[in-house]
């Protein structure tokens, strides 16, 4: 809130101490930032959807509160996820599931 309020600049190693951003890159190289890119369009769209929102209405509640919410959020985008496969009729593929045993489970 400090920035947003002062407006003051920072550079890139500022920016990684405070947590803003969490990569830092040799100027010019943007395949890092493509490679992101293209892993996080591969995901799930509603379980990305669902992680978002969790987070930013969980921002500052209790641990039971922010868990609630996650658990709704869950729900909803696996609801979501499950109505996007029956209407295009692909019910044995699997769905990877972030966080689940290291980041490697199948819904």
């Amino acid at each position: 809130m400090e920035l947003v309020i002062t407006g003051r600049v920072i550079d890139a190693m500022e920016a990684h101490r405070i947590g803003l951003v969490n990569e830092i890159v040799p100027k010019g190289q943007s395949a890092r930032a493509l490679e992101l890119a293209n892993l996080i369009a591969e995901l799930p769209q509603p379980g990305i959807h669902a992680d978002k929102e969790a987070a930013v209405r969980g921002f500052g509640e209790t641990l039971r509160d922010g868990l609630r919410i996650e658990a709704t959020c869950f729900k909803r985008s696996i609801f979501n996820l499950q109505r996007s496969r029956d209407s295009v009729g692909s019910m044995n593929a699997a769905i990877p599931i972030a966080g689940v045993a290291g980041g490697t489970g199948h819904l």
